[in-house]
């Protein structure tokens, strides 16, 4: 359990990129990734969350729940943003928020899809030759409607059918 001063990671994830070789084999190399669903992004837990990036120097973060639950936030876009890294927040005014970090090197891309589920934003980056990685976040409430479900499913139908390498 986490209380407001402490962040927890339910996550923590060293994942693979995707190269493409010569010889038309794909082949895995490390790219770290770190997700959190974070309850609310206070002082204190941006605080110790940018000394674990310091720290453990991780290519993409992604955290879910950054705006309080039952009230209003400002919308601070700066206080969201991490020295070295690209941040992707989808919309300030909906939902509970999410935001993926992309280390600024990766020149990662926002990616809007034809049918986006509202609380999701996905990033593509080029690698080499003409293949793409698309990486995205999701928060799905366990309250969510029906509708919601049926949206975030075609979202990610739209994900394959477009023959993304996905992570």
């Amino acid at each position: 359990m986490c209380n407001e001063n402490r962040m927890c990671f339910s996550t923590v994830h060293t994942g693979t990129s995707f190269k493409k070789c010569t010889d038309q084999h794909i082949y895995r190399s490390g790219l770290k990734t770190i997700y959190t669903n974070i309850d609310c992004l206070t002082k204190s837990k941006k605080s110790e969350l940018e000394i674990m990036i310091s720290t453990d120097k991780p290519d993409i973060v992604a955290i879910t729940e950054i705006f309080p639950k039952n009230s209003a936030f400002d919308n601070m876009m700066e206080f969201y943003k991490m020295e070295g890294y690209e941040t992707f927040i989808p919309d300030l005014n909906s939902g509970r928020g999410l935001v993926i970090y992309f280390r600024k090197q990766l020149n990662a891309l926002v990616k809007v899809l034809d049918d986006q589920y509202r609380e999701s934003v996905w990033c593509e980056l080029i690698l080499k030759g003409s293949d793409k990685l698309i990486i995205g976040c999701v928060y799905r409430s366990p309250n969510s409607p029906v509708d919601d479900i049926v949206s975030l499913n075609r979202t990610l139908n739209e994900v394959v059918m477009k023959g993304y390498h996905t992570f």
